[in-house]
């Protein structure tokens, strides 16, 4: 008895599943040509397939290594999309190519695959994350009720709103930390050693007078 994987096969007859691995492993290796040969095998009856295939791809092993691989990969299908509701019905196969070349040469990353496995295997395990104490804020049920509304505030620009890394100019969150300090909720002399320290390192852009003298 056929396997039932043995009802989808590409029209050189090869089964979709092993077309699909094949397309995956081609793509891995940069291998453009046969890549663009198995996606077009595919996507002649599959191509909900060979596209589903491709966004997969570039979320799980291009990754943060090119994070512009899956809006360009699902532009790519949009477009491919659209032209198949025309009178033709025949997409054109650039955009198919245009999506596998990229992601062929592009540099590889697969850390959010990785990622993904080992927390849901340590959630399997019965871990589960903590829940930090500067989660119950404002934001939260349990922190509007347990937490002075005069509090919130500060709570917010010294915990809530803490990134990691931290990146780009910093004379607008100098402007807000100075506005909140005109209104008694953060120490002056903490934030202008801190508004110093982002001057001394070249965040500031407009220097620690701020843009316009509105210190």
């Amino acid at each position: 008895m056929a396997r039932a994987r043995d009802e989808l096969l590409c029209p050189d007859g090869t089964p979709l599943d092993e077309a699909t691995s094949a397309l995956i492993k081609t793509l891995r290796r940069g291998w453009e040509l046969d890549a663009m040969g198995w996606a077009l095998l595919m996507s002649a009856r599959y191509p909900w397939k060979v596209w589903r295939t491709l966004a997969t791809f570039a979320a799980e092993d291009v990754g943060l290594a090119n994070p512009d691989a899956v809006p360009v990969v699902m532009a790519c299908r949009l477009a491919w999309e659209k032209h198949a509701e025309g009178s033709t019905g025949k997409p054109p196969l650039l955009l198919l190519g245009h999506a596998v070349l990229m992601l062929a040469r592009s540099p590889k990353n697969r850390e959010g695959c990785d990622l993904v496995e080992a927390t849901r295997h340590l959630m399997e395990r019965g871990w589960h994350p903590a829940l930090p104490s500067y989660a119950v804020d404002s934001h939260t049920a349990r922190g509007r009720s347990e937490i002075p509304r005069g509090e919130w505030l500060d709570r917010w620009l010294t915990e809530g709103s803490r990134i990691e890394p931290d990146q780009g100019s910093k004379d607008w969150a100098a402007w807000i930390l100075r506005w909140a300090v005109q209104r008694g909720h953060l120490n002056r002399d903490q934030v202008e050693d801190h508004i110093g320290q982002w001057d001394r390192d070249g965040r500031l852009r407009f220097g620690p007078d701020g843009y316009g003298s509105l210190r």
